[in-house]
C-alpha cells in the first residue's frame, strides 16, 4: 500500500514572521528616532509588514492543511447540510448539497469560516466565538496586500484601523517610534515591532489552541 504525503508550510510562514520581527527589532534597538536614516526606516516598515503578512499566511495554511487531512477520512455523505450550524457556513460556500470539500478547493472561502466549519464538523461547536484580534490582524494584512494609496489630507473613514486600535488594542502594542505627528496611522504609525510581535503571538497562540482543542 502506497503511503500518501502532503506539503506542510504553516511552520515556515511562522518562522518567516519571526525572522522579520527579529530584523525589525534589531533596527529599533540600535537606532533611535533622531539618528535613523530614511533607508532604515523603510527597511523597518518592510520587515514589520512582512511579519504581519507571514503570520496570516500561517493562519490560512494551517486550516487548509487540517481541512485536507480531515477530508481524507470523512465521507461527504455524512455531512448533513440541513443542520443549522453547518448550513450557516455551507451558505458561504454556495453549496446547496453535495461535497463540501471539493467546493472548498474551488472557492475562496474565508479562513475564519473554514476554522468554524471544521470545528463544527468534528466537534459540533464552532469554537471561534469572537476573534476580534484576528479580525483586526486580517484587516491589516488585507490593507497591505490590496494596498490603496490615500492622500494625507483626505477625510478619514468613520470605521478605520486607528479607531479600532484606540478602542480595543492600544494596550496590546505600542506604535512605531519612527513615525509620529500628522502622518497616516496605517501603514506608518501602526507597523511597529511591538505590532508585528503581537500579531505573531496572537496567530501562533490561536493555531496551537485550535489544533489542541479541536483536532485531538
Amino acid at each position: 500500500m502506497k503511503a500518501t504525503t502532503r506539503a506542510e508550510f504553516t511552520h515556515h510562514h511562522l518562522n518567516s514572521a519571526k525572522l522579520f520581527i527579529d530584523s525589525a527589532n534589531d533596527i529599533e534597538q540600535s537606532h533611535s528616532p533622531d539618528i535613523i536614516t530614511d533607508k532604515l526606516k523603510g527597511d523597518y516598515i518592510s520587515y514589520n509588514s512582512s511579519a504581519v503578512i507571514a503570520s496570516i499566511a500561517a493562519f490560512e495554511a494551517n486550516i487548509n492543511e487540517k481541512f485536507t487531512d480531515f477530508s481524507m477520512h470523512y465521507s461527504p455523505d455524512r455531512i448533513d447540510l440541513k443542520d443549522t450550524h453547518i448550513a450557516k457556513y455551507a451558505l458561504d460556500l454556495t453549496v446547496p448539497n453535495g461535497d463540501i470539500f471539493s467546493k472548498i478547493k474551488n472557492q475562496p472561502v474565508p479562513a475564519l469560516t473554514k476554522y468554524k466549519m471544521l470545528a463544527i464538523l468534528r466537534n459540533g461547536d464552532d469554537f471561534v466565538n469572537d476573534p476580534s484580534d484576528i479580525v483586526f490582524i486580517l484587516r491589516m494584512r488585507n490593507r497591505l496586500i490590496h494596498f490603496t494609496p490615500r492622500w494625507l489630507d483626505t477625510k478619514r473613514p468613520k470605521k478605520n484601523l486607528e479607531k479600532t486600535y484606540n478602542g480595543s488594542f492600544r494596550n496590546n502594542f505600542s506604535l512605531s517610534p519612527y513615525y509620529c505627528g500628522d502622518i497616516m496611522f496605517f501603514p506608518y504609525k501602526c507597523l511597529s515591532t511591538e505590532c508585528s510581535k503581537w500579531c505573531f503571538q496572537v496567530i501562533n497562540d490561536f493555531i496551537k489552541k485550535y489544533n489542541s482543542l479541536v483536532l485531538t
